[in-house]
């Protein structure tokens, strides 16, 4: 989302970073993108990218870009300021290691869109379970879309079936596909669905090509070995796409056997190394570090603090009801940096506080709630013809 990262003081300049989502939009707009112009001797202006770009083509409006350094690649060779990270690099400190007694032994998390190969997850269970004799528990958490048939190419709206297809009931006491109807994509808030990473064993992924994978970073912090392609494990550093916390997978029918090697050897992982790189209890420090190098490099003074809860969310929202109320703010653009620039002294305190400052600007009143289209007796506030309805309970 057009996130607020440093508040604007008399001393030192604020800091709002965009996602690419909404670059798009500012592109679009002249008049928005001289409103933001126009704020840059108060703010330093990021872009967030959501998806990495082999195509950049960097615009003056940003001082900086968060994003892997690998991921944004000029092919007119301009120069960029990137400080390699992004939302996937603040993994709520939730995600730690439990020292418990697992449930699962194998945990995939993800939206059944075609780009995360949801088809190859399901024949992958379905290759484990004729490959071994050992009864292994498969937890699938993949939250549904609602049907729009413009988006049958792009979401995998038939999971069910094909689970259904796969697996007979006895398989299905062991392999748990969890589909969710409600607030997709985020059915659970970050500490609930912690709980189901703590008490797995190891996580797989099979998105072809995903950098910068959020979920699997918190599979990382949680101490759980992930088996995926080369493009999750890039995200970390070369000396930790190793074995016993990555198993990186070549082809498809690999993924098996690499999920039973991650089993035999997942009591040996420590996260700890992977926490320092992923975690915000130590990545909030090392992007205060790098902005204040930042911050020097361009002769400006930093000081205040920055806004960091909630970072591996608010980086990647978006503004403009791009994705609506559940993964982003229903709030233009214009109107937020308004409400930026109205700020006073006596908001700075409310602001630092809040677990989603931007939140802050938003006019409650007019942010309408869907209705359910189906009418119940408990939601009726006037007579209708359901309160004629006798009802009888059998004792």
């Amino acid at each position: 989302m057009a996130c607020l990262l440093k508040l604007h003081n008399k001393n030192s300049h604020g800091i709002i970073s965009f996602t690419t989502q909404e670059e798009k939009i500012i592109l679009q707009d002249q008049n928005l993108y001289a409103k933001i112009k126009n704020i840059k001797n108060k703010y330093l202006i990021g872009l967030h990218f959501n998806w990495h770009n082999y195509n950049f083509k960097p615009d003056n409006l940003y001082d900086f870009h968060l994003a892997g350094k690998s991921d944004l690649i000029d092919k007119n060779g301009t120069l960029y300021n990137t400080l390699d990270m992004d939302a996937c690099n603040f993994t709520p400190s939730c995600y730690q290691e439990a020292n418990v007694e697992k449930f699962w032994d194998v945990l995939i998390v993800g939206n059944p869109v075609f780009f995360k190969r949801p088809e190859v997850v399901l024949n992958t269970i379905r290759e484990l379970y004729n490959t071994t004799s050992k009864k292994l528990k498969v937890l699938y958490i993949c939250p549904e879309h609602e049907y729009n048939r413009t988006n049958i190419k792009s979401i995998f709206y038939d999971i069910r079936d094909y689970y259904n297809y796969l697996f007979n009931k006895e398989e299905q006491e062991d392999f748990t596909l969890l589909t969710t109807n409600f607030n997709t994509p985020f059915p659970f808030n970050r500490e609930t669905l912690a709980v189901f990473f703590k008490n797995s064993k190891v996580f797989l992924h099979c998105a072809e090509n995903e950098k910068r994978c959020r979920i699997a970073a918190y599979a990382w912090c949680a101490g759980l070995p992930v088996i995926a392609k080369a493009s999750v494990g890039s995200i970390l550093p070369l000396s930790l796409q190793i074995p016993p916390a990555y198993y990186q997978v070549q082809n498809d029918k690999d993924y098996p056997k690499l999920i039973m090697e991650a089993l035999k050897t997942q009591s040996q992982f420590r996260p700890l190394e992977y926490q320092k790189v992923l975690s915000e209890i130590y990545t909030c420090a090392t992007l205060k570090t790098k902005l204040a190098s930042l911050y020097n490099e361009l002769n400006l003074p930093f000081s205040g603090e920055l806004l960091v809860k909630n970072l591996d969310v608010r980086l990647g929202w978006h503004h403009q009801n791009i994705s609506g109320n559940i993964n982003g703010v229903p709030q233009s653009i214009s109107s937020f940096i308004d409400g930026v620039l109205a700020l006073h002294e006596n908001d700075f305190n409310k602001l630092e506080n809040l677990p989603y400052p931007e939140r802050y600007f938003l006019d409650q009143d007019k942010i309408k709630i869907p209705v359910s289209k189906f009418r119940s007796p408990y939601l009726n506030s006037k007579p209708s013809i359901i309160d004629k309805i006798k009802y009888f309970v059998v004792k």
